[in-house]
């Protein structure tokens, strides 16, 4: 977690995404960002149970970087084009309006796999998400190539 980043259900909410991505691109992974809000029961879920696990055990957490929006808070945020910004504006230029959302970026602020919305089908998620990590260090991977 770097330094300063505020805590969100136990997850470092985004601050500043450049240098989120800085972070994420030294570490050859996606910047996962999880677009949350306070009144979402489902995304209580997917922190507790999905992405603390995740940025808690040592070998997953190197394989892709967390951080969290939270709509309707404006909390202040820096936008991947250095521009300043709010949690609730940042989410509203990305076009999400329902949450859970988790969307995978690039270092430049690409999107890299199809986003991941909502919580269906609890048993598989753990599947999805690994996956949807695969699959965007793989993109990662061929553009740095």
């Amino acid at each position: 977690m770097s330094a300063g980043a505020a805590v969100a259900g136990g997850l470092p909410a985004a601050g500043d995404l450049p240098a989120a991505a800085a972070e994420a691109r030294q570490r050859n992974a996606p910047l996962l960002v999880m677009f949350s809000s306070d009144e979402c029961p489902y995304c209580d879920v997917v922190k507790k149970e999905y992405l603390i696990p995740l940025v808690e055990d040592p070998a997953e957490r190197e394989r892709v970087l967390v951080r969290v929006v939270n709509l309707g808070h404006q909390t202040p945020l820096v936008d991947f084009g250095g521009h300043p910004s709010t949690h609730t504006e940042f989410a509203r230029s990305q076009g999400v309006d329902f949450v859970p959302t988790l969307r995978f970026f690039d270092a430049t602020g690409r999107t890299l796999v199809p986003d991941m919305v909502g919580l269906t089908l609890e048993d598989f998620y753990s599947w999805y998400l690994t996956a949807a990590i695969d699959e965007a260090q793989a993109k990662l991977a061929k553009l740095t190539d």
